[in-house]
């Protein structure tokens, strides 16, 4: 595995410090990702939902998707909203996003913000 940026331990440090439920991908033994969930208060029934991946996480797309729509699901069993951000630009984050049923705001900056709402019914 890469060794992580500088910015991306803080970043990651940052995250971690701030998250209540936070969790490792492995493929055969390897961290494809991490993730986790940050809600703003301890009642929310929202939460930000951050995410890193690895080279692992690069070289098993469908892995990854697959097994990303399964945790959406149990995330919104547990929250009614997942809050996050992309990065303006990145097509490739932003179309994974939509396809777990992320709707997008406009864009913030550099950051474009979405929300995952669970499905009623």
């Amino acid at each position: 595995m890469r060794a992580m940026l500088e910015h991306e331990q803080s970043i990651m440090d940052t995250c971690l410090r701030a998250t209540g439920t936070a969790y490792c991908g492995k493929i055969d033994g390897e961290v494809a990702c991490i993730w986790g969930l940050v809600p703003p208060t301890i009642m929310s029934s929202q939460a930000y939902i951050w995410l890193y991946t690895t080279e692992v996480a690069d070289e098993h797309t469908f892995i990854l998707v697959r097994y990303s729509q399964h945790m959406i699901q149990r995330m919104l069993e547990e929250f009614e909203a997942l809050t996050g951000h992309c990065k303006a630009g990145d097509d490739r984050a932003i179309r994974w996003m939509k396809w777990l049923g992320a709707e997008f705001e406009k864009p913030q900056g550099k950051l474009v913000p979405f929300v995952i709402r669970r499905k009623n019914g």
